[in-house]
């Protein structure tokens, strides 16, 4: 997984292209999903970032090599070169099959390298041919039931 950084993923969700509604394929790992009709996405490679019409919300899509573990969270909070610290988790990786895939979520708040409190939530799908790190960072409250939404719809085409 390249490493990132929190106000980069926000600058470039800022450039992101106009509206991707419907389906979008990550050809990387092989899955599809379905974005919101008012979302706009841009992709860099095998990183994929999609943000709320606001911008106070965006999902990040990425390949990566980590495996669901109990260290998942740090795991995450270590590739993101701590640009996430004071990590305080919200609930526990807790994982489910969806779509015949695994999906390993977890939710918390933090610091932002900027220095800000920011909710963060993550979704390591594994299943498919790599596995995809779904990061959110934002305003999760109000639009948790969309963000759900988007990780019930991620699926193999395989």
């Amino acid at each position: 997984m390249r490493r990132f950084f929190v106000p980069m993923l926000l600058m470039l969700s800022l450039l992101a292209a106009p509206a991707l509604a419907g389906d979008v394929v990550h050809q990387e790992t092989g899955l599809t999903f379905s974005l919101p009709e008012s979302w706009s996405a841009g992709q860099d490679g095998d990183v994929l970032i999609a943000t709320s019409p606001d911008q106070k919300l965006s999902m990040v899509f990425m390949v990566t090599d980590i495996r669901a573990t109990e260290d998942l969270v740090a795991d995450v909070t270590r590739e993101m070169g701590g640009k996430l610290r004071d990590v305080v988790l919200l609930s526990e990786p807790e994982a489910r099959r969806v779509n015949n895939l695994i999906q390993t979520h977890a939710e918390g708040t933090g610091t932002c390298s900027d220095g800000t409190t920011c909710d963060w939530d993550l979704t390591l799908v594994s299943g498919a041919r790599r596995n995809l790190l779904v990061m959110t960072l934002g305003d999760l409250t109000s639009r948790e039931a969309t963000v759900h939404e988007v990780y019930e719809s991620i699926r193999t085409e395989m």
